[in-house]
């Protein structure tokens, strides 16, 4: 082994067993925040088969009921970690640590490459790996990364990241690189990182200003004629993809500017500096109180309101021409600074993003602690010589440093561990803002005891309503509206909860969330003509929605209405379990048993552990008095699950109304019927209701 096989080697064992410590906690944390909707309920993602055509799906998102090309490269990663294991975190954890891994090996061999680079080819090898070593391992054990790496959708920002820095290394390889064939190999395939970069996320659009960056600051933008060519392709390319997200509508909310937000466009321009300079913050002064999902922000009405507007516009703008003036004496300072406030550029300027987030640090901040890792080298080299013992504290002091931020990470990722923590964590330290309470109080609503805590539930979006909203004041009303409603449901006030649905759809009326759930409400109550109104109001194709519209059709018995939406549905989800399920319902209401008893049986064969299908087979059985047919169903019926498990399950079929109907009566003979021993247990328990 070479000198400096075994140096990369040593690196990459200090590095895994350094990252692997930090998040070793991560792997269990929960499905958070946007997670939900861009994962668990996103059925574009849910491929059960590898297909030309469930790859493509997996591109896209719903945007008011239109699909849209959004992130391709990220959600088809996102859509194969479906196909392996569903809906298990486990997995996509695996996937985002890799992903993290491999960025801080791409950054090591990067800041190798720049080390050769013609304007400061005066540093030696040790320092160059010393330098690369300590800047990699600092990047990826800083607390401000947990929420890019254990917040399992922002892999958009990871996995971007990953491409981002795949593009510069192979940029750098080529610019080094002596003979033309090897040149174009590489330029090429840093071409097709960047494509890969803007497919994971848009921010990575601004990649050519790096490469124009680097030769600014380590080339004196010196190019021979045919690397400008190439640079100018570049260039092209940009344009091209940028071309392409206008056409895509990725910018449309600007025509409506910022109506869903709580600030204005100069509010953000003014408030934006402010963050930049907390986010430095952060990084250099990683103190676990200042990290959180939820950030009281003030926001910027003038340059003195409040006065450190000011004072951040004019440090960020003394940065930066201090940066751009002094590139040639330090040069690595100037690339860090240079390269920080370039990569905030798409995300902390015009577009109407929530105004802070720490997973949007996780690119800019890649080469943050480069010249500080440089500086601490220098010391350490200097007292190596003339003294040990402060060689030695150096030495201690920066191995410290890196236990005491690795520490500082593993404890975030232990506040990620669960929605509850999160969330209590973001209300602690963001006490004026209304989302952590609502999203609080929605964590708790997904707990085993939730009977227990209804009532604090309640209060917490009470107390929501009060305090300042994360988005609009429309959008604060709605979620904790909302909320309020699914409490109230929960503790069978269903007129309260009616009524608080009714608020929300009032606000926005073209919300499908709300609307699904206040149809539930009526089935519930036996309200099914308004269940059907409410839901044929649907702005959606998404198959949860139509399903209940199809269950709403059935139990107002028109079964042809139903079974039309069903197909429907089976254009793109033909074996989905309610699909089936409904359809052998709808053909149940034609009298049409037979055909409904072929689809349960395709329901059994699909979803064996589902009672609700057993159920079903045994009621159709009945009504084919097929003898033989409710013997064999009901025995494994009560094979397969105990008799009480079986009467809580018709128990609470029988209160929610929420699955087509089904004779208790029948089930009940039937048990009476095939076991008569334990017929008297069960009906005791009938009788207890």
């Amino acid at each position: 082994m070479t000198r400096l096989s075994y140096r990369h080697f040593s690196f990459a064992l200090l590095f895994l067993i350094l990252v692997s410590i930090v998040y070793s906690n991560s792997f269990e944390s929960s499905w958070h925040f946007d997670d939900k909707h861009n994962i668990i309920t996103n059925e574009n993602l849910h491929i059960s088969e590898l297909s030309w055509t469930n790859i493509f799906n997996s591109f896209y998102r719903i945007q008011d009921g239109r699909k849209i090309i959004d992130r391709p490269v990220a959600r088809l990663t996102l859509a194969l970690n479906w196909y392996v294991g569903k809906a298990s975190v486990f997995g996509y954890h695996v996937v985002n640590f890799l992903i993290h891994v491999v960025n801080g090996f791409l950054l090591y061999f990067t800041i190798l490459l720049i080390f050769t680079a013609p304007t400061i080819k005066r540093y030696g090898e040790n320092t160059a790996y010393f330098v690369a070593v300590l800047t990699a391992c600092w990047w990826a054990v800083h607390p401000i990364q947990v929420q890019a790496v254990t917040y399992i959708i922002q892999r958009m920002a990871s996995l971007a990241a990953l491409f981002y820095m795949t593009g510069i290394f192979f940029y750098l390889k080529g610019r080094f690189a002596k003979e033309r064939k090897f040149q174009w190999l590489f330029f090429i395939l840093s071409f097709f990182a960047y494509i890969l970069a803007v497919g994971s996320k848009q921010n990575a659009i601004v990649l050519p200003f790096s490469f124009l960056l680097i030769e600014f600051v380590f080339f004196d933008l010196r190019m021979e004629i045919f690397k400008r060519k190439l640079f100018f392709l570049f260039f092209i390319l940009f344009l091209v993809l940028f071309a392409l997200l206008l056409s895509n509508n990725e910018f449309q909310f600007l025509n409506d500017l910022y109506k869903e937000r709580n600030f204005t466009l100069a509010q953000r321009l003014l408030t934006e500096p402010r963050v930049l300079l907390f986010y430095l913050f952060q990084i250099f002064y990683p103190i676990e109180s200042r990290f959180s999902l939820e950030h009281e922000v003030q926001l910027s009405s003038g340059l003195l309101s409040p006065v450190t507007t000011l004072f951040a516009i004019l440090m960020i703008f003394l940065l930066v021409v201090t940066a751009v003036l002094l590139r040639r004496k330090i040069p690595f300072v100037s690339f860090a600074i240079l390269f920080y406030f370039m990569n905030h550029f798409v995300e902390s300027t015009i577009l109407p993003l929530e105004i802070i987030f720490e997973h949007r640090n996780y690119l800019p901040s890649m080469f943050i602690f480069l010249p500080v890792s440089l500086w601490l080298y220098k010391l350490i080299d200097y007292y190596r010589e003339h003294n040990k013992f402060l060689f030695g504290i150096i030495f201690c002091f920066i191995s410290g440093l890196i236990v005491f931020i690795g520490l500082g990470a593993y404890s975030r990722n232990i506040t990620w561990k669960t929605d509850e923590s999160l969330w209590l964590d973001a209300m602690e330290k963001a006490p004026g803002n209304s989302r952590p309470y609502q999203n609080y109080s929605i964590a708790l609503l997904a707990y085993p005891d939730r009977d227990e805590k209804l009532d604090k539930i309640l209060e917490l979006n009470r107390i929501s309503l009060e305090k300042k909203p994360s988005g609009t004041e429309k959008r604060k009303q709605i979620s904790a509206y909302n909320n309020i409603a699914a409490t109230l449901s929960f503790q069978k006030k269903y007129t309260e909860a009616i009524e608080n649905y009714k608020k929300v759809l009032d606000l926005n009326p073209n919300y499908n969330k709300p609307r699904f759930y206040l149809t539930q409400t009526y089935m519930t109550i036996g309200e099914n003509k308004k269940a059907l109104k409410t839901i044929s109001k649907i702005t959606t194709i998404q198959s949860q929605y139509l399903n209940l519209y199809a269950l709403a059709l059935i139990k107002n018995g028109l079964a042809d209405q139903a079974i039309k939406t069903i197909d429907k549905i089976r254009e793109t989800e033909p074996d989905g379990f309610l699909t089936l399920v409904n359809l052998s319902a709808a053909y149940k209401l034609k009298k049409d048993y037979k055909k409904s008893k072929h689809y349960l049986k395709q329901v059994l064969i699909r979803y064996p552990k589902q009672i609700l299908g057993y159920f079903h087979m045994i009621d159709t059985c009945l009504l084919l008095e097929d003898i033989n047919c409710q013997e064999k169903y009901g025995k494994l019926l009560l094979d397969m699950w105990p008799i009480n498990q079986i009467f809580l399950s018709l128990k609470n079929m029988e209160e929610e109304k929420l699955d087509p109907e089904i004779s208790l009566d029948n089930i009940v003979l039937l048990i009476q019927k095939i076991i008569p021993e334990y017929f008297a247990e069960f009906q005791n328990e009938l009788s207890e209701r």
